[in-house]
């Protein structure tokens, strides 16, 4: 084979640390999914279980638990259907395009809950995550493993590299949602760590409100202690 057509092979080529060029596309689209999945994850329980007045949905903590498991199992799940759809209809590419936007969607639906102030968007979001993933995740694996032909120990080493993006995205997903967590402390609603420049106009007033109802109910029961001992005096017989 001439050097001009092996260049324009994407399995001859090694533009990527010795491995075919298109391997670097997958590594960052696979550690970028990761990244949203990991760092999204632990936030969905501190999300329910918040108290309703602070952006949250008040969830016992059991429910917002078993939720995240049907989540997580569901993500996992969806690969089974995901790669028989790619096999019948779309083909690896197309279901990876797919799904790479119904889990954009499902992130911005997530996003939009406090905005929105209902439940629905949040719900629909995680449906759409295990939709995307589902039709993701299988199928660029199957088109790393196409990237050699040959197989051997370069496919392995390829797959050391495909596998090296999942660990780095997971891990830094959970750093730094855990970072932005940490500095929003005081309103844990998800699009505040999504979008940190976005805040609910209607969640802040609600918290206004919290508190000069906190501090009227406040000054009636310092009033109250007054206002008994004044009638008690006044029931109280004066002693000549």
């Amino acid at each position: 084979m001439s050097a001009a057509a092996e260049g324009n092979d994407p399995t001859k080529s090694r533009g990527f640390f010795g491995h075919p060029v298109g391997l670097s596309t997958l590594f960052a689209t696979e550690m970028w999914e990761r990244f949203s999945y990991y760092g999204i994850r632990p936030l969905l329980i501190l999300f329910m279980t918040t108290a309703v007045m602070s952006g949250g949905f008040g969830f016992e903590r059991p429910m917002a638990s078993a939720i995240v498991g049907i989540y997580a199992a569901s993500v996992y799940l969806a690969s089974l259907p995901g790669g028989w759809i790619a096999d019948r209809w779309f083909g690896l590419r197309r279901s990876i395009q797919i799904g790479a936007v119904l889990i954009t969607l499902g992130h911005l639906s997530i996003g939009l809950t406090s905005f929105f102030e209902q439940r629905t968007p949040f719900f629909v979001g995680l449906i759409l995550i295990v939709l995307g993933t589902g039709l993701l995740k299988p199928n660029i694996s199957a088109i790393v493993g196409d990237l050699y032909p040959e197989g051997g120990a370069r496919r392995d080493a390829g797959f050391s590299v495909f596998y090296m993006g999942i660990n780095v995205g997971a891990t830094a997903g959970q750093l730094v949602t855990g970072s932005r967590r940490s500095k929003t402390s005081s309103s844990p609603s998800i699009s505040s760590i999504c979008w940190p420049t976005c805040r609910n106009p209607s969640e802040l007033m609600r918290a206004r409100e919290g508190t000069l109802c906190g501090a009227t109910e406040a000054t009636q029961v310092q009033a109250r202690p007054v206002a008994h001992a004044q009638s008690s005096n006044a029931r109280t017989p004066s002693r000549a």
